[in-house]
């Protein structure tokens, strides 16, 4: 569409098909208004030959990635970190808070990086560096803005809702080659499939990825999935996996996702599968985040009256020292909704261990230091002030403005990009479609986000279109069985990774106090499966990217 635009008001391509040559001539016209233009995905650098500078931006909600890094020699950006180990000089400087951050959220949040000398660009931003000034300037052009729009009725919502996702889907699938779409049994990905196959003319590929073992009851959706794909009459494919298969390329996923990271894995194994016969894959990223979280229950479950009343209290100018906001808090500890210490951030992103409890782990140099660290750092503060900078209303469009902004991009959709491109698949996001996202985030946080029927709005959308079991299903997960794995199959790894001389050398963590943690768990006196597996995840990531300088592992897990 934008290069039809460009041809009729005078643009000489020189290419057939290249949506960099359409970027080109944009920012040619247009400079830094260019990208008010853009829907989709992207992550692009601009030499201006002319002004000798360099223009960067990165797509609103950070669906692909960019990192920036200055050193002694200049600037250098790249989409994945593991290519700075190719400059010279390149010095991999751990940061111990963003370490502190990752075993506290199971990802690495906000600017920061791993490294201490390297720094992401926001979803929403453009960057512009001058070579003659050695100047950088960054500015957001696109921040998310929730429940600003006009009132309309629940079914016109709806209504609403159906179409401007069909459009979605309908730009997101723009190409001249097979598409599949990955198939969970969960109403995101069903939405996309259903809208998909009704309106293309040939046959649908689907995946869906399932699992063997007693661990399977609770989190299978085979049965749903297949629903869906009778209906639709797709090609459907079964990924069926013991759980421990996912260990067998445990040490290529580290490699790939260049960040340590402690989340889901078996995307891994759907889009291997869905490479081998298309190039573009469909999936149902964001549509949680924008249709309410599961991972909020003090918000989005009505387990507490107060709470549920709160919720839909307008936000006060300064929330967090009002009197509303510490009774919010307040309730989360009451009422047991959250783990540790019910501050916001650990309500927000619980995980493995609160903030402060993470610090425990570190060594006494690295224990000061971190006690001390700009507010802005720790994770509790972080997720405050990231809570202050989220547009909205509501307290709830507030949540969803931190997801938006902080889980989305540098969790879910981090190993989303990571690992469809270690298999050459191109992974699509309707959800993320910045004209579904504008209408979908105006509408108002109760009518988006129902507290007893998540997804509501959603389900009501889809009536009379999907299968009526997967409107009332039950939302599943897939949960690693971690505790299991650590006190079996990968015991021993935890030993040689957590043992005492090896921590010393590595000089992040207290070896006493890990070893306190190991043989709490081995001698099921404590669950500290998740704990500890971030701690592992941590351990293989320094294996390949400090020990083996990035260098891809030719070895399985089990050779360390």
């Amino acid at each position: 569409a934008l290069r039809k635009e460009l041809e009729e008001s005078g643009c000489r391509f020189r290419t057939a098909h290249s949506d960099t040559e359409v970027l080109l001539h944009l920012y040619a016209r247009e400079k830094t208004g260019m990208l008010e233009k853009l829907n989709g995905m992207f992550a692009f650098a601009i030499w201006d030959r002319r002004h000798r500078q360099l223009f960067a931006a990165r797509d609103p909600l950070g669906i692909k990635p960019l990192h920036v890094y200055t050193g002694h020699q200049g600037l250098a950006l790249v989409s994945e970190l593991k290519s700075l180990c190719a400059i010279p000089g390149f010095a991999t400087e751990v940061d111990s808070t963003a370490v502190a951050n990752f075993l506290s959220l199971g990802f690495v949040p906000g600017k920061g990086t791993i490294y201490s000398n390297v720094h992401r660009v926001s979803p929403g931003e453009w960057l512009c560096y001058k070579t003659r000034s050695k100047t950088l300037e960054r500015r957001r052009y696109w921040t998310p803005r929730f429940g600003r729009g006009p009132e309309i009725s629940e079914q016109e919502a709806a209504d609403q809702l159906r179409e401007e996702l069909t459009g979605a889907v309908a730009r997101w699938t723009l190409s001249d080659v097979p598409i599949a779409c990955s198939l969970s049994g969960g109403l995101d990905s069903t939405a996309l499939v259903a809208l998909l196959a009704s309106s293309k003319g040939e046959r649908l590929r689907t995946f869906t990825v399932g699992f063997l073992g007693q661990e399977a009851g609770d989190i299978d959706e085979t049965e749903l999935a297949r629903q869906v794909a009778d209906r639709f009459s797709t090609d459907h494919r079964e990924i069926l996996l013991e759980p421990d298969a996912l260990l067998d390329d445990l040490l290529q996923m580290v490699w790939h996702l260049d960040e340590p990271y402690a989340g889901g894995l078996p995307s891994w194994f759907v889009f291997h599968e869905m490479a081998r016969e298309v190039k573009v894959g469909l999936t149902g990223t964001g549509g949680d985040e924008l249709l309410s979280n599961y991972r909020r229950p003090g918000l989005y479950e009505p387990r507490a009256g107060l709470l549920r009343w709160l919720a839909m209290q307008p936000v006060l100018p300064n929330a967090f020292s009002e009197p509303a906001a510490s009774l919010w808090l307040g309730a989360t500890r009451c009422f047991g909704n959250f783990r540790g210490s019910g501050s916001l951030g650990e309500a927000l992103f619980p995980f493995g261990f609160p903030y402060i409890e993470s610090i425990r782990f570190f060594g006494d140099r690295e224990k000061s230091r971190l006690l001390v660290s700009p507010p802005n750092f720790p994770t509790s503060r972080f997720m405050e002030m990231a809570y202050h900078d989220a547009s909205g209303p509501t307290l709830r469009d507030k949540i969803a403005g931190i997801d938006c902004s902080n889980q989305l991009p540098e969790e879910f959709l981090l190993m989303t990009d990571r690992f469809s491109m270690a298999h050459s698949l191109e992974a699509r996001t309707p959800f993320l479609d910045r004209q579904f996202f504008d209408f979908l985030s105006s509408l108002p946080a109760s009518m988006r986000v129902s507290l007893s029927n998540p997804k509501s709005l959603l389900k009501k959308s889809l009536e009379g279109l999907v299968p009526d079991a997967l409107l009332s299903a039950k939302k599943r997960g897939f949960v690693l069985p971690i505790a299991g794995w650590l006190r079996g199959r990968l015991a021993p790894l935890l030993d040689r990774l957590l043992e005492a001389s090896r921590l010393k050398t590595q000089g992040l963590f207290d070896p006493r106090v890990v070893r306190q943690l190991v043989e709490e768990h081995q001698s099921r006196k404590a669950d500290h499966g998740q704990r500890l597996w971030a701690l592992l995840m941590f351990q293989l990531w320094w294996v390949v990217f400090v020990e083996g300088r990035g260098e891809k592992p030719s070895g399985v897990w089990s050779d360390l």
